[in-house]
């Protein structure tokens, strides 16, 4: 026979176990005495078997409430503990965070970065993809990646972006080349060079 308890139901017998008195688990609950009794005629009648011994001075579990208090004091503490750790995951306390990056970007910037966010979030992971350009705007359009740091996307894509730094790239010659003597050149300069 397969039975099932809910929550309440096993509030209330771990409640009155825990108090020994049906008035005192009673008001802890909130609830009357004779709807707390209600309860537990309901909880014993489901699992077939009493689950408290009572005489005018005393309650005490029988042993089929020994058994079931441990395994109900588990399910109430595993129960309280998932939602503890989904609120953490929605307050951001919890969770992964995955980055698709230009190598250059996952290597000097984003170490200093992260642990600044682990001091803060100790308990957030975090995933780094490494690659360029297109692969990162694919992977943050498909979702696979939730930010990507990586060269604008194209106007006509569906992502959005903001920049965060401008990267000076410049000419290293030496003093003697032709190159080195003018302020711009056109890429066609380099053409000839092989």
């Amino acid at each position: 026979m397969q039975s099932r308890l809910n929550l309440q139901q096993l509030s209330a017998f771990l409640m009155l176990a825990d108090t020994g008195s049906f008035g005192d688990a009673a008001e802890a609950l909130g609830v009357s005495q004779p709807a707390l009794s209600r309860t537990i005629q309901q909880i014993e009648g489901k699992l077939g078997a009493r689950l408290f011994d009572r005489d005018t001075r005393k309650l005490r579990l029988t042993p089929a409430g020994e058994r079931l208090e441990p395994l109900a004091r588990r399910l109430m503490n595993e129960y309280q503990e998932v939602f503890a750790e989904f609120d953490d995951f929605v307050a951001g306390r919890q969770g992964v965070v995955r980055i698709a990056a230009f190598p250059s970007v996952a290597a000097l910037l984003l170490p200093s970065t992260i642990v600044s966010f682990r001091e803060r979030q100790p308990d957030v992971r975090i995933q780094i993809w490494e690659d360029v350009g297109r692969p990162v705007h694919k992977a943050v359009l498909e979702g696979r990646v939730d930010i990507g740091l990586s060269t604008p996307p194209p106007v006509s894509s569906d992502l959005r972006y903001r920049p965060l730094l401008r990267d000076e790239v410049v000419l290293v010659c030496r003093n003697d080349d032709m190159l080195a003597h003018r302020e711009e050149h056109d890429w066609s300069v380099f053409a000839t060079r092989a």
